[in-house]
């Protein structure tokens, strides 16, 4: 991640463990995609085990994982305020 934006030089990072308070929004997002992929699944085999059915989350979180680091982050500075 660039310590300044290209464009307009935003300052991301702004101390050490900034990014930290991206874990509050990433954690809801992994939820999303892990139940709509729950939901997916249970629709198409609803016979299936939900420890199955589970297991077979990982793989797309994993997948969507880089997304939603970068979306927690993107989401994260523009809920904090700017420090002048």
């Amino acid at each position: 991640m660039n310590d300044d934006c290209p464009v307009c030089g935003h300052h991301f990072e702004r101390e050490p463990g900034y990014f930290l308070g991206a874990m509050y929004i990433s954690y809801p997002l992994s939820l999303v995609v892990i139940g709509l992929c729950l939901w997916v699944i249970t629709w198409l085999w609803p016979d299936l085990r939900l420890e199955w059915a589970v297991l077979l989350t990982v793989p797309v979180l994993i997948v969507f994982v880089p997304a939603i680091v970068r979306w927690s982050r993107v989401l994260w500075m523009h809920w904090d305020p700017p420090h002048e």
